[in-house]
């Protein structure tokens, strides 16, 4: 398996339906190497810590052709386009 890209997401607050909360879903691709922490990858954060994060889920890895029918399906679930 080749890695192709790591991401990582900042806590930020944003809208959906009116309601304003707080998220960190935003990923984008690191600049340089990531260190993996017991918690997770370093500069990655989860706004919601209750369901998000901890040990079993430190870090994710998909095969890219898993990752694209997730996006699609999450796409078609919340009326949202996926670049």
């Amino acid at each position: 398996m080749q890695v192709i890209s790591v991401n990582l997401g900042r806590i930020r607050e944003t809208s959906w339906k009116g309601k304003a909360f707080k998220t960190a879903l935003f990923k984008e691709p690191a600049s340089g190497p990531v260190q993996v922490e017991t918690l997770g990858l370093e500069g990655d954060q989860q706004a919601n810590s209750i369901n998000h994060g901890g040990n079993p889920e430190s870090a994710v890895r998909l095969p890219i052709r898993t990752l694209h029918g997730v996006l699609a399906a999450c796409a078609r679930r919340h009326s949202i386009g996926v670049r």
